[in-house]
C-alpha cells in the first residue's frame, strides 16, 4: 500500500490549510525478470545444481519447488531460500548415468506454490515464459578407476574417478625399490600398449596396472691382493 500525503490550501479561514491524505493501492503483480545459474564449467553426476529466479519487487509466499527443463529432461527443484527478496533459489542433485549427459539450455518452467507483493498482489508462475533461460550447461557421467601399482607406491596423482567428456592423465611419480617404472596397462598380464591418459571420449569402469623392469646394478669385486674365482 503506498501513502501520498499533500496539503489543499483553499480561500477562507475554514477551509485553509485542510490536510488531506490519499490512498493508492498498488494493484500491480510481481512479474519475473530473469534467471541464472552457474553454467560455467563441466558438472560431474551427483553435483547440486542452484537456478536462482529474480523479480521485479520483492516476493513473498509459500513456495515448495520449481519445474525445471535442461535440454529434453524435466525436473523437480526444490525450493532453497530468498521468500522477502528478489530472488528466489531452487536447487536438484542431479545424477546421469548417459554417456550424452545431461546438457543445453536451463529453463525454469513453473514454481510450485503461491507468490505475492507486499499488496498481496499474486504473481503468475505456474508458467514462466521460455525466455527466461541460461544456455550451455553441461553435466556427464563418471566412472571409477583403480589404479594397480603391482608393489609400487604413487607419489602423487592418485584418483578414483573420470569425467566423461574431461578424461583424465594417470600419474607418472610413482616409484618401487629397484625397479623402473614401464607405464600403465590395461591388461593385468602387461602386454600391449602402455596407456598415458584416459581420453574424453572413454566410457565405463577402468583398471590399469603398474609394469616394472629391474633396475641393474654394476658390482665390482675388489681382491685386495687375494685371488678371485
Amino acid at each position: 500500500t503506498k501513502h501520498i500525503g499533500f496539503r489543499i490550501k483553499t480561500v477562507g479561514a475554514d477551509l485553509s490549510n485542510i490536510v488531506a491524505n490519499v490512498r493508492i493501492q498498488d494493484k500491480t503483480a510481481p512479474v519475473v525478470t530473469g534467471i541464472s545459474a552457474n553454467v560455467s564449467r563441466i558438472y560431474t553426476s551427483g553435483e547440486r545444481l542452484y537456478v536462482a529466479v529474480h523479480f521485479n519487487e520483492p516476493v513473498t509466499g509459500n513456495v515448495s519447488g520449481a519445474s525445471v527443463s535442461i535440454g529434453s529432461l524435466s525436473f523437480s527443484f526444490n525450493y532453497a531460500c530468498g521468500l522477502n527478496t528478489n530472488t528466489l533459489v531452487f536447487y536438484s542433485d542431479l545424477t546421469t548415468t548417459a554417456a550424452s549427459g545431461i546438457t543445453g539450455t536451463v529453463k525454469v518452467t513453473g514454481i510450485n506454490g503461491t507468490i505475492t507483493d507486499a499488496c498481496g498482489n499474486a504473481a503468475s508462475v505456474s508458467s514462466i515464459s521460455a525466455n527466461n533461460s541460461v544456455p550451455n550447461f553441461r553435466m556427464y557421467p563418471t566412472y571409477a578407476v583403480s589404479l594397480n601399482p603391482n608393489g609400487g607406491t604413487i607419489i602423487d596423482g592418485n584418483f578414483g574417478r573420470y569425467t566423461y567428456s574431461v578424461g583424465a592423465t594417470l600419474p607418472t611419480n610413482i616409484e618401487k625399490l629397484g625397479h623402473n617404472f614401464e607405464g600403465w596397462f590395461a591388461s593385468e598380464s602387461l602386454t600391449g600398449s602402455p596407456v598415458a591418459e584416459i581420453y574424453p571420449t572413454d566410457m565405463g569402469n577402468k583398471t590399469f596396472y603398474a609394469k616394472w623392469s629391474p633396475k641393474n646394478f654394476k658390482v665390482t669385486l675388489v681382491g685386495n691382493g687375494a685371488e678371485l674365482s
